[in-house]
């Protein structure tokens, strides 16, 4: 079992022993989570019907993809410059 088949396990309990009418905090106590995160997936569950994690938005980019391009380019004139060794990041001699 991996670790999202594992949460999502773990989700499926906290809303069968609510199904079984267990308070939040009996059910924090007896799956060792907090009674925030109990409360949450009640509520997520109840809202939309599943344990899935909510879909994230990607980190934004720091540089555009030309600045990208620029970047690698100096890096390889840098590397040929000083006889860099790219997998090593070592100057050969």
């Amino acid at each position: 079992m991996n670790r999202q088949q594992a949460a999502i396990a773990k989700r499926a309990q906290i809303i069968a022993l609510h199904d079984e009418g267990l308070s939040s905090r009996i059910i924090a106590q007896r799956l060792a989570v907090s009674r925030t995160t109990v409360q949450k997936w009640i509520h997520r569950h109840e809202e939309t019907g599943n344990l899935l994690d909510a879909e994230r938005r990607p980190r934004p980019r720091l540089t555009s993809r030309a600045q990208d391009e620029a970047i690698q380019q100096a890096v390889k004139e840098i590397s040929k410059r000083y006889a860099l060794d790219p997998s090593t990041d070592r100057v050969n001699y």
